[in-house]
């Protein structure tokens, strides 16, 4: 019997309805944690100081939520931010957008 074993990192790219990259997710895995960072893509919707930084990160540890900043209150774009990502812990991969899965050099798409 397979014992299936899930990469140490994925790389999710969340594309809009034109096909145009808005957000690059990383996902990696240390010990029992899952680490979801969510990144603005290197392209022209965003702007210059914006692209391809870190927007937000997420620990979970089968427990609980850390997030690496506290916040006490999340604005508009935070909070779509943060949707995305709960979206992907809770439902992985089955959201109401379009994501393609590739490999860390974003070459080779994954099914999933």
């Amino acid at each position: 019997m397979e014992t299936k074993v899930e990469p140490k990192l994925q790389k999710l790219i969340i594309r809009d309805s034109k096909g145009i990259e808005e957000y690059v997710i990383l996902i990696s895995r240390k010990e029992k944690k899952k680490i979801y960072s969510i990144f603005a893509a290197d392209n022209e919707i965003w702007t210059e100081e914006s692209r391809g930084k870190r927007l937000m990160k997420l620990t979970v540890d089968g427990d609980f939520i850390k997030f690496n900043k506290k916040y006490k209150k999340l604005d508009f774009a935070q909070a779509q931010y943060l949707r995305i990502l709960l979206n992907l812990e809770s439902h992985f991969c089955k959201t109401s957008f379009p994501v393609v899965v590739t490999d860390i050099d974003g070459e080779n798409p994954i099914k999933v």
